[in-house]
């Protein structure tokens, strides 16, 4: 009995714990597929204002609260190994679909963790308060806008070859 009295507020902080980092990861996630909505939304050819991007998300994906969204332009550059070796990939693709650098959407979206009134009671700083969850997110405009680029006429092509030479097969025919 006192083994389980000494062990039960540490169960009860692990619970805790596995509830509010649950929620936190839900939120990261929620980010992360807001982000990916937003780019692909800026990657169209007529692409809606940020303000009211910012809106769409915050309703669609946080239930209203509040969410920032950074529309800034952005040309994918990044500093680190993943993102050199993605503009290495980007060239290639680039020399062989065509350039579409001025085409590269990006968005970010910022929401603030949940602080519980209990948890916010133990920060004599304040500092919980102010830590956010982001997701960000690059789409090429060619990657999602199929009339932008002359993919679709291969494919065509390959299905009319495909169709033909199942006639030819097609014992019915002969």
């Amino acid at each position: 009995m006192v083994e389980f009295a000494v062990v039960l507020p540490v169960l009860l902080l692990f619970f805790y714990c596995m509830v509010y980092l649950s929620d936190i990861y839900t939120i990261k996630q929620n980010a992360l597929v807001a982000a990916r909505y937003s780019a692909w939304k800026l990657s169209k050819p007529d692409p809606p204002d940020c303000a009211d991007l910012e809106d769409e998300i915050s309703e669609y994906f946080f239930q209203g609260e509040d969410t920032t969204l950074d529309c800034s332009p952005s040309n994918g550059d990044s500093s680190d190994f993943l993102g050199s070796a993605t503009g290495m990939v980007n060239t290639i693709l680039s020399s062989i679909v065509g350039s579409a650098s001025d085409k590269m959407s990006h968005a970010k979206v910022d929401h603030p963790a949940p602080v519980s009134p209990a948890l916010a009671s133990l920060d004599p700083t304040d500092s919980l308060s102010n830590i956010t969850i982001s997701g960000e997110h690059f789409v090429e405009a060619n990657a999602w806008s199929g009339f932008e680029v002359d993919t679709h006429d291969v494919f065509d092509m390959i299905g009319n070859i495909i169709k033909e030479v199942t006639d030819i097969i097609n014992p019915a025919n002969w």
